[in-house]
């Protein structure tokens, strides 16, 4: 008997009554029978795992002025390919040479219905088949970019040759392949294959609060999403969205997600119904676009990734879940042709296909980033994620082990948070699925879910690409790709490895290896605020390298030079009582007053380079293995409104190998949403002896603000570099 995992045993249905402070029902439905893989050890405890209470928040209105009722939800695992049918019946995708290519455009149906191409040999088999379409896959491209067939051919040589062939689906599709690449005129001819998408829904929280469930979402702590989000939000980053539609506009039947009516969207296409309506009739794409740029800190549901970014739904999954080769290759074009830097694929199947292959070096060509789920058989990287051009995810759960139905193998690149919803191992009393909202069943009513699946993990990773454009607009896909790849959490055995490929995304060391033009200080802040809890103001131990999976805010500075500031003597110091030093502890001689960024090499105490007192703050790498990473300290401070002069004071001792800005030592102020509001120091120095800094914090009375002091290092080689921090003070005068 074929091993099959417990939890896809599709033997009853129950009902659950779980309590979220009044209830929550979750229904546990049928899953598919899924191969038992390599067993990742569940349960075990994760350190710096904290307990999360669910806040109940009056509902916001839903698209509908119905009021929603308590609802039944489906809970089912991540979806696979095995009893799916893997191939579309009655079709097969036939590549013509150019020249034949261009003479089957004016292809027209006999009076018997065969259709007549004019090559003989092409159309003696269309007889053989009885094949009463034979369309070009450019036909929608066309349509879509509101031109004719001819004109879009002759504009696009290399795709005016494939074309899908419709025959009586009682034949083999294979036997039919074969027939036609034998044809002189052929190029190749494969089966259409199809994909599914990589995902499985479990149970919705049961409210849609006004209050941000951010604290639920494990999956963003594990990215170090808010920590990149103060270097780069994804802004006026294009990411093409090919799944199932976005619930992203009012129309006919279709609304717009609540918790996306901030998101930017352009312009998209329908190739399932070949429409420019792009609408969702899954769920399961409106899912994946609000991991990648749910809309932020406006008051409800959940964060996105990337929320500045411009998504491009592009429908080539149907009401199932599930779309053919042809129309996944005509996303690809169609996104490409309209200018997308990220084309997301949540979805996989197992064929592997010329056509596609052809699509995706089309869109690699032209500079698209192409990021796609490794699939959730437990098995090998299915396509299009295995080729070679296409960046592969797989799927890790909140202990950062391979959950068990993520797909492995030579092709993986990188691995992201999936979800395991067999498991609640950050107790915070749910499965530890990926939430987002999105519907079920009604397009109009929405909540929010929780599923696992590569697709989920996909999302995420297209998500910190579009951070990275953001950041660097003029970086290319290649240089995109290899900064996550570099920076990545290693993961299993040192180094690469076919279970999690180079390791966990971390979004903020990626922003601090792709570099960028220098952030301009302004005096003010005018920028998004970030969603989730604020950092608290008291030190953290400093744990060993990686992202924390308790939600903590840290920031990643961008790089980018900036003059270095004067040094002035700081102010003397006053006995009159009109004077208070607002720091907390900034002689570091007791572990109150500081936060401690948890991050791949977090800051730490020392005791043998000091400048008074006992211990010091010591920040970056001192000496062995540069890599990329940071390392930051901050307090928070509020500076009263009658303050007279505020003035802030530090001692620092800089080491480095490298040079500027291939590495960088930062003092920083930050406003109340944790975003960079004035640069003290940004710069890099060798001179290993101690100077003092001081800075006038004045126009910032009446404010809240973050003291801030961090190292990046690139991970050139062995070019380190280090700070380290002593008596600091923010003296007040009223």
């Amino acid at each position: 008997m074929k091993n099959v995992h417990p939890r896809a045993m599709c033997s009853q249905r129950v009902l659950i009554m779980v309590a979220l402070a009044l209830a929550m029902i979750i229904s546990s439905a049928c899953t598919r029978a899924r191969p038992l893989a390599r067993q990742v050890e569940q349960g075990q405890a994760v350190p710096g795992a904290v307990q999360s209470t669910p806040v109940i928040a009056p509902s916001i209105p839903t698209a509908t002025s119905t009021p929603i009722p308590p609802p039944e939800f489906l809970s089912e695992a991540a979806r696979i390919i095995g009893d799916e049918p893997n191939m579309v019946l009655g079709q097969v995708i036939v590549k013509l040479n150019e020249q034949p290519g261009v003479q089957a455009l004016d292809a027209r149906a006999e009076t018997d219905g065969i259709i007549a191409t004019g090559l003989e040999g092409v159309d003696q088999l269309n007889q053989q088949f009885k094949v009463d379409a034979f369309e070009p896959l450019i036909g929608p491209l066309a349509q879509a970019a509101g031109e004719g067939v001819q004109a879009f051919a002759a504009r696009q040589p290399k795709l005016a040759g494939l074309y899908v062939a419709k025959f009586d689906p009682q034949l083999d599709p294979n036997a039919v392949a074969s027939a036609y690449a034998a044809d002189e005129d052929v190029a190749y001819a494969e089966p259409n294959f199809y994909a599914y998408a990589s995902d499985g829904p479990t149970a919705p929280l049961a409210l849609t609060p006004n209050d941000p469930y951010f604290s639920f979402q494990w999956h963003m702590p594990l990215i170090q999403a808010a920590q990149a989000w103060d270097v780069s939000t994804g802004q006026d980053v294009l990411v093409a969205v090919l799944d199932t539609g976005i619930a992203y506009e009012d129309f006919e039947s279709y609304r717009r997600a609540p918790d996306l009516s901030n998101t930017r969207f352009t312009p998209g296409y329908d190739f399932v119904n070949k429409d420019p309506h792009a609408n969702d009739d899954e769920g399961h794409g409106t899912h994946i676009a609000g991991t990648i740029a749910q809309s932020t800190n406006n008051g409800q549901g959940v964060s996105g990734v990337a929320f500045g970014a411009t998504l491009m739904p592009v429908k080539v999954l149907d009401g199932r879940g599930q779309g053919s080769y042809d129309s996944i290759a005509q996303g690809i074009v169609y996104a490409a042709d309209r200018g997308a830097r990220v084309i997301n694929l949540s979805l996989s199947g197992r064929g592997s296909s010329s056509a596609l292959t052809e699509a995706v070096d089309y869109a690699v060509q032209k500079g698209v980033l192409i990021v796609s789920a490794a699939g959730n058989s437990g098995g090998w990287v299915e396509y299009p994620a295995a080729y070679e051009n296409v960046l592969a995810v797989g799927s890790v759960g909140f202990n950062r082990a391979r959950v068990d139905y993520s797909n492995f193998g030579l092709e993986l690149d990188l691995v992201a948070p999936g979800g395991d919803t067999d498991v609640d191992l950050n107790q915070d009393g749910y499965p530890d699925g990926i939430l987002q909202e999105t519907f079920r069943d009604d397009a109009t009513k929405f909540g929010f879910y929780l599923y696992e699946g590569t697709s989920m993990a996909a999302a995420h990773v297209s998500g910190v690409a579009a951070l990275l454009f953001g950041r660097n607009p003029g970086a290319t896909a290649t240089q995109v790709r290899e900064a996550m790849q570099n920076t990545a959490f290693d993961l299993g055995p040192a180094g690469r490895d076919n279970e999690y490929g180079n390791g966990l995304v971390l979004a903020a060391d990626a922003l601090a290896a792709i570099g960028g033009p220098p952030i301009t200080p302004t005096p003010t802040s005018t920028s998004t605020p970030i969603p989730g809890p604020s950092p608290t103001p008291s030190a953290t131990s400093t744990s060993g390298p990686g992202p924390s999976p308790t939600p903590t805010t840290t920031s990643t500075p961008g790089p980018g030079p900036s003059p270095t500031p004067t040094i002035t003597p700081s102010p003397s110091a006053t006995s009159a009582p009109t004077t208070e030093n607002l720091i907390v502890n900034g002689d570091f001689e007791t572990d109150a007053g500081w936060t401690f960024g948890v991050t791949r090499h977090p800051a730490g105490y020392s005791t043998a380079v000091v400048h008074g007192g006992a211990r010091a703050a010591r920040l970056g790498i001192v000496d062995g293995v540069d890599r990329y990473s940071f390392s930051s300290i901050w307090q928070v401070v509020t500076i009263p409104a009658d303050a007279r002069r505020a003035t802030l004071n530090y001692w620092v001792y800089p080491l480095s190998d490298d040079v500027f800005p291939s590495d960088l030592q930062l003092v920083l102020v930050l406003n109340e949403q944790f975003r960079v509001v004035n640069y003290v120091e940004n710069s890099l120095s060798d001179s290993r002896q101690w100077r003092q800094g001081s800075y006038d914090m004045t126009p910032f009375a009446g404010k809240k603000v973050y003291v801030y002091f961090g190292v990046v290092n690139r991970g050139y080689g062995s070019l380190t570099s280090a700070m380290y921090v002593d008596d600091v003070s923010l003296t007040v005068e009223r």
